[in-house]
């Protein structure tokens, strides 16, 4: 049923970094702080999926989706976040869309 589907939401990132990381560089670090801090049920339950083909490298920003419960974790586990592969990175959350065409037509 469609009451029973699980409410997702798609967060637009930005990358700040000197050095030029590819996306599963990314996606592995942010999936190892999210684990980190609440754990792989945390993980599982987040539901985390990066969508490889919404990145851009020449911005560095790319797309989420995350459980609607979980937004505000994923912002945490951002916030932890000081390296990429042995170069200094932060990222930071530019906005956040229900509907993915809008994520990418406002921030991409």
């Amino acid at each position: 049923m469609p009451s029973l589907r699980e409410k997702k939401r798609f967060l637009v990132f930005e990358v700040d970094t000197d050095g030029n990381p590819d996306i599963i560089q990314i996606n592995d670090t942010i999936a190892s702080k999210f684990k980190d801090l609440f754990g792989l049920f945390g993980l599982a339950d987040a539901g985390l999926l990066m969508l490889n083909n919404k990145y851009d490298n020449v911005k560095k920003r790319g797309i989420i989706r995350v459980n609607h419960k979980n937004v505000d974790k994923l912002r945490a586990s951002f916030a932890l976040i000081d390296q990429i592969k042995s170069s200094p990175a932060s990222i930071r959350s530019l906005g956040l869309s229900g509907i993915l065409r809008k994520a990418e037509k406002m921030f991409l």
